[in-house]
């Protein structure tokens, strides 16, 4: 008895094929409907207005966080305000029968409308008395949006190490960043911060500070941050002035690394 090997038919073998490739394809479609996803957008997104002068002379710009993008002159130190406790409190609004101090910080306003962290937003700012003023400095990175085409701040910073002799000079812009200061984003982040902001100006001359010295460098800082004309000095020669240094420190201590550009050495 003879045994034959099975081969299959043409027609067998087309269908075969046939079935083969619709597989491959769907396969390679479904690949490419995964591969072609759109990335999630940002799960911050917000517009904001600002009228800063009380004229009625708005500005509007937009805010992405994770990752940081829009137009907002200030964007990373804005996210950050908008990643703390105290900046996430502040969306909120005062609650009412709140006790506020009868205080008025200016002629600002502004609103705030989209979404934090994929959670609704729609808020409005003001500076009309002590609760509002907190709200607004807790996000007065995200809020003080100048009117002005331009940096939002452009300061020429001079640091002596030892106090006097020779010394460092270097300027900064911040929104856009720019300038040759040897840490230009980190210290746009502490410039634009609340915490800088507040340590802008002098420590009034009836405040008492605790007697301590942590060096003796001094620097001296010109130029305008928002709307403020910036002139100032700062030691770390007690309590008060420390404080104003490390607030500020990153734009404040011209020190060279590696990879970055050195300051411009200057004479006292």
């Amino acid at each position: 008895m003879r045994f034959h090997t099975h081969r299959p038919s043409t027609w067998r073998r087309a269908l075969a094929t046939t079935v083969a490739l619709v597989v491959a394809a769907g396969t390679g479609v479904a690949h490419a409907d995964v591969g072609t996803d759109r990335p999630a957008p940002p799960a911050t997104q917000l517009q904001v207005a600002a009228d800063l002068t009380g004229t009625g002379t708005w500005r509007t710009v937009t805010l992405e966080c994770g990752p940081t993008g829009g137009d907002h002159p200030a964007a990373r130190a804005a996210c950050a305000a908008l990643d703390t406790r105290t900046g996430r409190a502040a969306l909120q609004p005062v609650p009412p029968g709140t006790p506020c101090t009868d205080v008025w910080g200016g002629p600002q306003v502004a609103h705030v409308r989209g979404y934090v962290d994929g959670r609704r937003v729609a808020t409005a700012f003001d500076r009309t008395n002590g609760c509002e003023i907190d709200r607004w400095d807790a996000l007065a990175a995200l809020l003080d949006v100048p009117h002005a085409t331009g940096p939002v701040a452009q300061v020429t910073v001079t640091m002596y190490p030892t106090g006097s002799g020779r010394g460092h000079r270097a300027t900064l812009e911040c929104g856009p960043t720019g300038g040759d200061h040897p840490r230009a984003e980190a210290a746009c982040d502490a410039l634009l911060s609340a915490a800088g902001q507040a340590a802008l100006p002098p420590v009034p001359a009836d405040v008492l500070c605790t007697q301590q010295w942590e060096g003796p460098e001094v620097a001296h800082l010109e130029g305008h941050v928002g709307d403020q004309k910036v002139s100032t000095r700062f030691s770390r020669h007690n309590g008060c002035e420390i404080a104003r240094w490390r607030a500020l420190a990153p734009v404040l201590e011209l020190v060279p690394v590696h990879g970055w550009p050195s300051p411009v050495p200057v004479d006292r």
